[in-house]
């Protein structure tokens, strides 16, 4: 997917996030990407109130990889929110 090539790039060229630190200290193959939900919103701030809702379920604020409860940006991807956890060994 887009989303996924472009998390790839980054890590690739300046990996800052600890989620791209990951993705490099992992490989790129480790990882399960997946869309958490799709289809037609209403308007942008109920994608916003469903991708806090999916940061909050999955708990990945607190013990994974986003870095903020979600929300805030999304003008890159206004349609899609994406749930990213490494697999276990």
């Amino acid at each position: 997917s887009q989303r996924k090539y472009q998390h790839e790039w980054v890590a690739s060229k300046r990996p800052a996030s600890h989620f791209h630190k990951a993705l490099v200290k992992y490989g790129f193959d480790v990882w399960e990407w997946s869309v958490v939900e799709q289809g037609e919103a209403p308007d942008r701030d109920f994608v916003k109130e469903r991708e806090r809702s999916i940061i909050l379920e999955n708990r990945t604020f607190e013990d994974g990889y986003n870095m903020t409860e979600g929300g805030e940006d999304f003008s890159s991807h206004p349609r899609l929110t994406t749930t990213i956890r490494p697999l276990p060994p």
